[in-house]
């Protein structure tokens, strides 16, 4: 007697897709550093389609928001004037000498922390808020005394990260909002107070590039420019102005 036909195997219904996986890929992720959290975003992005929607819809919400609300650095200000001239000003010079990375590590997590909430999309309000605070943290850095002060200021001769900073912010903004900062609240006179009081530490060189870029002008070769043509340059914006460029001492 022959034995029946073996049954052919049911077909899939689902196309052959594999089973929804049981795998927590949130805790998996959690433990990944950004870098390559962002890494394998960006290329399921490119593969997946549906991946890259959510991603898109996700930029957009955060940027709504970004643009709605104005952020208000001046608790930055003071913290890094703090680092500068209180936190450390009842120790010994060498104590002090001791502490600098800490002090700097303050006053350049102020800076960063400005760029990061300024991203191209942000406010104006927000925009011309970061200014403001960068330029009193310069201001700080320039005034501040004691063997913190000076070891700060030294650090500051071989980094440009405060200009840096401040331009990047800038060519974030339009030539209109530039405009309106640099003949408003008598920006263009501070910004020549900083750069006076920098040029006293050879510090913040780069302050011409800045003030070119909010100018509209293009770029040139800062070996061949003086600090001298960089007052020119401010006192073209600030001539018709009342401020005297000085401000509270945060």
């Amino acid at each position: 007697m022959s034995e029946p036909p073996l049954k052919r195997p049911r077909a899939s219904t689902n196309g052959g897709a594999h089973p929804p996986s049981t795998v927590d890929f949130a805790s998996l992720i959690k433990i990944f550093p950004a870098a390559t959290t962002n890494m394998l975003l960006a290329t399921a992005a490119q593969i997946y389609p549906d991946i890259a929607a959510l991603i898109n819809t996700e930029h957009n919400r955060l940027t709504i928001i970004e643009r709605a609300r104005i952020i208000d650095f001046d608790y930055l200000s003071k913290s890094a004037w703090r680092a500068l001239n209180g936190t450390y000003n009842r120790m010994s010079g060498s104590d002090q000498y001791q502490s600098t990375g800490e002090a700097l590590a303050t006053v350049e997590g102020c800076i960063k922390t400005i760029l990061r909430k300024c991203p191209i999309h942000a406010n104006f309000g927000t925009k011309r808020n970061g200014l403001e605070t960068l330029r009193k943290i310069g201001k700080s850095i320039c005034l501040a005394n004691d063997t913190i002060g000076r070891e700060v200021q030294i650090h500051f001769q071989y980094s440009d990260l405060l200009e840096k900073t401040i331009l990047e912010i800038v060519e974030g903004m339009t030539q209109f909002e530039c405009d309106i900062v640099l003949n408003t609240a008598d920006w263009a006179a501070k910004l020549q107070e900083l750069a006076s009081l920098g040029k006293d530490h050879s510090l913040f060189k780069g302050l011409r590039a800045v003030i070119m870029k909010m100018k509209g002008e293009g770029e040139e070769d800062e070996s061949d420019e003086s600090e001298d043509d960089l007052q020119d340059d401010l006192e073209d914006e600030s001539e018709d102005e009342s401020g005297d460029g000085s401000e509270d001492s945060d």
